[in-house]
């Protein structure tokens, strides 16, 4: 099972929002891994988008909402969920140049270690 992460949680919120039914699509999409594979705002307009068009009037018969309050909804889902998704990838792009930095002076030493059993052998 995928682990769920902060920003399945985030964008999930602004989900609600909208309707439970879009929550059903969203995970009858991506299963237990929520919004983490998203990748792109492609992938959430495309969700998104049956929403705002062909499915808006039966979703306004269950909700009372009209179709320019989906689209203004659909369209903050968007936006929050690309300021989610680019938060994200920032916290792991972090932690990549964390490890670097920590990995860095032990390989620094062991090449310098190697370089100075190649200089005593050679000698």
């Amino acid at each position: 099972m995928d682990k769920i992460t902060n920003i399945d949680y985030r964008v999930l919120c602004y989900m609600k929002k909208l309707n439970s039914c879009f929550i059903d699509e969203i995970a009858s999409k991506f299963g237990q891994a929520g919004l983490a594979s998203i990748d792109n705002l492609d992938d959430l307009g495309y969700i998104c988008m049956p929403y705002v068009s062909g499915l808006t009037d039966a979703i306004e018969g269950e909700s009372g909402k009209t179709s320019s309050q989906m689209v203004s909804n659909c369209m903050m889902l968007t936006q929050e969920g690309e300021k989610a998704i680019l938060d994200y990838k920032q916290q792991l792009k972090s932690q990549r140049y964390d490890i670097i930095i920590k990995v860095l002076p032990i390989i620094i030493s062991f090449i310098a270690l190697l370089t100075s059993i190649c200089v005593a052998i050679y000698k």
